[in-house]
């Protein structure tokens, strides 16, 4: 369930810029900004321009454009802009509107300023841009915004295509932690903007519905925003019909990464009515009522508490089973369809589920063992699994007492800059209780200790196979290279020779095609020592099937 600490955070200060001294001709005004923190704007929706008369969208467009160029001074003198109050008034409604229907103008601050001609209308307009973000602020946006988009393909329909970035933005973003505390003066600015969700990875309710806003529209589905008093959602357009998303109430918090609810996805008005019993998505605006409940019941994302991941063509996600706290691992070709449990009971726990990450076609996991927590990893293409490591654990309450200690619990996450699969505290996101190797080859290399080098194992892979090559406290002396030898018949029929990296222990995984190969039924696998000459180890693999 949603926590409830929740219902209240949205309520943020609206942050606004410094009231500096205004040049003598220049008058300043204040938007109402999604993006800093205000709920008040019109929502947004397909076909704003269209809701225009042509002053307004002749303006709206050039003040976008200005906008994106990061123009201090943008030239609006031949629309003929009254300098009386009704000509401000729209001008500052249409500011407004340009910045909250387009999340990527992240770096657009509340306060702006239009300068006013001798024949009565408005020259000039001036945005104002935050400074204190980093330099590389609009490089670091663009390579998220890419790396979400990165999850979706051509062959996805717009139902996948939602699903898949959903779940990646709850997995990737949590709420933050000062706002859910109510504290949110001690929450930096960007926690409202699509900038925070998708590059910090730290938002409020705005930073969810700007950030999923702009990633629909990327993907080519229409999509709105609306707003409460206290709250910011989505809406979506499957099919002809609208349906509520709601991705900051479906990532828990405080945030467990690698869970994922699915309660508020694709889901009608009356199905969000019953769920929200705390009154925040009240809404006033004039779009289709959304009555369609198509994707509420018999779908496979329905009831996950798991992202959906996608591998081999099939979707493959987690559920709990026939007893609350064992749960199991499915598997679809069709999200219309419940799909088939490939292993019937993944974990045990009511703690076990809130650790989870899909990583390289495994399932890394947790379940509750005493003061320990297992970590288990389970191969997606077999549905066989390896203990990982245990995790030594002490349920303890958050560092602000915000959460109690009930509600701890362990959460994974991938450390892209080590390799290493982390395991976190649930309210202390800060402390890390293990960190273990990625192991996206058999868990039994590992295992593999000599005072000489030695051949791990073989794994297939599409592309060919990898050698695990290991070796014990002490590396080589000397160098050392992997020579694969294959024979025909009896007769030698080809050689290649891989290098091997000379560390001081451990496991070193060769990668090796399977084009260019010669035709061969036997093959051997030969560590020589370039000193010697003389052969540390050998394998031998009889035919290609051995290894595919």
């Amino acid at each position: 369930m949603k926590v409830k600490l929740l219902l209240g955070a949205c309520l943020a200060a609206l942050l606004l810029a410094g009231t500096a001294q205004a040049a003598e001709a220049q008058t300043f005004a204040q938007a109402e900004l999604f993006q800093a923190g205000s709920l008040t704007g019109d929502y947004t929706r397909p076909g704003g321009l269209a809701l225009m008369d042509a002053g307004e969208e002749a303006l709206y467009t050039l003040l976008y454009a200005g906008m994106q160029n990061r123009e201090t001074s943008i030239d609006i003198s031949k629309l003929g802009v009254n300098c009386g109050s009704g000509g401000a008034e729209m001008l500052k409604t249409v500011y407004t509107r340009v910045v909250n229907d387009h999340p990527e103008l992240f770096y657009v601050k509340t306060r702006w300023g239009y300068r006013c001609s001798a024949d009565g209308t408005i020259e000039t307009v001036a945005p104002t841009y935050d400074t204190t973000l980093p330099a590389d602020a609009q490089a670091q946006f663009d390579a998220a915004v890419t790396q979400a988009l990165a999850q979706v393909d051509a062959g996805m329909d717009d139902v996948e295509k939602a699903l898949a970035l959903h779940d990646y933005l709850a997995v990737h973003c949590g709420y933050n932690w000062a706002v859910a505390a109510g504290k949110p003066e001690e929450a930096p600015d960007t926690v409202y903007s699509a900038y925070g969700a998708l590059v910090e990875g730290d938002a409020v309710c705005q930073g969810y519905a700007l950030a999923y806003r702009l990633l629909l529209e990327e993907a080519g589905i229409p999509s709105a925003m609306l707003t409460s008093a206290n709250h910011m959602w989505n809406l979506m357009q499957l099919g002809g019909d609208w349906y509520h998303v709601d991705v900051t109430w479906d990532d828990p918090a405080p945030d467990t990464p690698g869970i994922v609810s699915h309660q508020y996805f694709l889901i009608s008005d009356a199905r969000l009515n019953g769920l929200d019993t705390g009154a925040s998505h009240i809404w006033n605006e004039e779009l289709q009522a959304r009555t369609s409940t198509k994707y509420e019941d018999g779908w496979a994302f329905n009831g996950s508490w798991y992202p959906l991941y996608r591998w081999s063509g099939a979707y493959y996600y987690v559920k709990f089973g026939s007893n609350p706290y064992e749960y199991a691992l499915y598997r679809t070709d069709d999200l219309s369809q419940i799909g088939i449990s490939i292993v019937g009971q993944l974990a045990n726990g009511y703690d076990s589920r809130f650790g989870a990450l899909w990583l390289n076609g495994f399932l890394y996991d947790t379940t509750a063992a005493g003061a320990e927590r297992i970590l288990w990893r389970c191969s997606l293409d077999d549905g066989s699994r390896a203990e990982v490591g245990r995790i030594p654990f002490t349920e303890t309450a958050s560092e602000d007492g915000a959460y109690p200690a009930d509600r701890d619990g362990v959460g994974l996450r991938y450390a892209a800059e080590t390799g290493e699969v982390e395991a976190i505290s649930r309210t202390r996101p800060t402390a890390v209780l293990g960190a273990f190797r990625q192991r996206d080859y058999p868990a039994a290399w590992d295992q593999v200790s000599t005072e000489t080098v030695e051949i791990a194992g073989l794994q297939a892979m599409p592309e060919g196979y990898r050698v695990g090559v290991a070796w014990g406290e002490a590396a080589p002396a000397a160098a050392q290279d992997l020579w694969e030898i294959f024979y025909k018949e009896g007769r030698l029929v080809g050689l290649r020779r891989s290098a091997l990296r000379h560390e001081e222990s451990g496991l070193e995984i060769i990668a090796l095609e399977t084009a260019g190969l010669p035709d061969w039924d036997q093959r051997k696998l030969v560590i020589l020592d370039e000193a010697s000459w003389s052969p540390a180890c050998e394998a031998r693999v009889q035919d290609e099937t051995a290894i595919r």
